[in-house]
């Protein structure tokens, strides 16, 4: 499924070309036999955590074997099940190779200084949305909910670096917006919380039926501000 992700600010486009920068398109070279290089294992395991990704994403967990990702990798059965056992211990190398990856990106385009609270949660939900729509971070999401159980120490570490990063940057962009006015929010970190699952839950209804487009998210996350802010003197 297919979104597009115009419309998203900078650092959309930087996170698309940031993952597109991580992947190869060049088929698997075969290996001269001997010994490898310390170079040439860096490029073996690259290979694997590439191949591993594309079919886990494509096919699920249980409906990818360590074979098939043998075969897509061009590694060696041998070496593949040297490097990784076990399907659960190439999985976890998996998650937590594109969560480093991804920390080099900000979650979303920072927000710098202090602005009107509508502005703030309208900007704050177009790049969120923005970043769910990108193909590879919506299908990494999907695969983690529904094999959170199988890895909960996985998921909570996505919900810490992901979720949780989040909703505490819209909390002190809210804080630092309403002393503008010399307002106060009694718990910021409530109200950013409920914003940003709003925002997820909406997308990832939509998204089981459909491809969510760029106009439709900006059309949830100005009418989902607006109940917000009609509910302001309660925060």
């Amino acid at each position: 499924m297919i979104h597009d992700i115009s419309g998203g600010g900078p650092y959309v486009c930087a996170m698309a070309e940031f993952l597109k920068s991580t992947k190869s398109n060049k088929p698997p070279a075969r290996r001269k036999p001997g010994r490898p290089t310390a170079g040439q294992v860096l490029d073996i395991d690259e290979k694997i955590l590439i191949a591993a990704l594309a079919l886990f994403l494509k096919n699920g967990y249980m409906a990818t074997s360590m074979e098939a990702v043998g075969i897509a990798s061009g590694v060696a059965k041998r070496t593949l099940y040297a490097r990784y056992p076990e399907k659960p211990q190439l999985f976890r190398a998996i998650v937590q190779e594109r969560l480093a990856k991804w920390s080099k990106v900000a979650p979303f385009d920072p927000i710098t200084g202090s602005k009107p609270v509508p502005e703030l949660l309208i900007e704050y939900g177009t790049n969120f949305l923005a970043g769910l729509r990108i193909d590879e971070v919506n299908l990494f999401y999907k695969l983690m909910f529904t094999e959170g159980s199988r890895f909960p120490e996985l998921s909570r570490e996505l919900y810490v670096s992901g979720h949780d990063l989040a909703v505490q940057h819209l909390a002190r962009g809210l804080e630092r917006s309403l002393a503008l006015t010399g307002g106060r929010i009694k718990d910021s970190d409530a109200v950013a919380r409920a914003f940003t699952s709003a925002l997820l839950g909406w997308f990832q209804g939509e998204s089981m039926a459909k491809a969510v487009n760029s106009e439709e998210c900006d059309v949830f996350v100005r009418h989902l501000t607006r109940i917000f802010l009609a509910g302001q003197a309660g925060w």
